[in-house]
């Protein structure tokens, strides 16, 4: 399944507000992608070489092995 997370990204690259975008279709599946992307660390944007705020959707794919 695949899951859209919405998240903010503070100057310091640290995951503020996050929330789901686009459902995988699985409960346990979304929210295992937005615990995930909670801990994650992002590259903020830059703006005139400073970083700013912004926010992001990202993508978090589940496959079974």
């Amino acid at each position: 399944g695949l899951s859209m997370v919405r998240v903010a990204v503070s100057a310091s690259g640290r995951a503020g507000a996050v929330s789901l975008a686009r459902s995988s279709g699985y409960g346990i599946l979304d929210q295992a992608a937005l615990t995930a992307v909670k801990r994650w660390k992002f590259t903020p944007r830059m703006v005139r070489g400073v970083p700013a705020e912004s926010t992001v959707e990202v993508p978090v794919n589940f496959s079974l092995r």
